[in-house]
């Protein structure tokens, strides 16, 4: 019976060991912290999403290809801005100054432009759907190829410069 006691004891404290490598490892929890988005960069690729840059002077400002995402852009002077290719989905433009920038090809999806001054503004091929552009102001800016998709027109400033509550189109006509 000894023998048996032993051996039983013997078994158990093996099967117990055998389970126990089983259990798998405990997994040291890790928390990943997103990287703060730096506002003040500038040039291609720069991403500013989400930034305040309401008031900014960005007159002649490089950011083709920039993220400005959920931007707010109230008020901010882009005179003469380069942003081919960026990305203003969600951005609020009102009251920006965008008079002579280069917006070719961005992305102004859901973008709030009320009373925006777009004078003069290349805007060839931008996705404009669902925009805000009451009170705009797009006099001889050029707007050949962009996606005009459920926008906004109230009181807007055509490129043709008549006001009017109805699509705009898309150059003054007047070369």
């Amino acid at each position: 019976m000894k023998k048996q006691g032993s051996l039983l004891v013997a078994l158990t404290a093996g099967c117990v060991a055998l389970f126990a490598a089983c259990v798998p490892a405990p997994v040291p929890t890790t928390t990943t912290t997103v990287a703060p988005v730096d506002c003040t960069v500038r040039g291609d690729y720069a991403d500013l999403h989400g930034c305040d840059l309401s008031g900014a002077d960005l007159v002649g400002a490089s950011l083709p290809r920039a993220n400005l995402s959920g931007a707010n852009l109230t008020g901010a002077d882009l005179s003469g801005a380069d942003l081919r290719y960026a990305n203003l989905t969600n951005a609020n433009l009102t009251n920006a100054t965008l008079s002579g920038a280069i917006v070719n090809e961005a992305d102004l999806t859901n973008a709030n432009l009320t009373n925006a001054n777009l004078a003069s503004a290349n805007v060839y091929y931008a996705d404009l759907t669902n925009a805000d552009l009451t009170d705009a102001n797009l006099f001889n800016a050029y707007l050949t190829g962009s996606t005009l998709t459920g926008v906004t027109w109230l009181n807007t400033t055509c490129p043709t410069g008549i006001a009017q509550n109805t699509e705009c189109p898309t150059e003054s006509g007047t070369g």
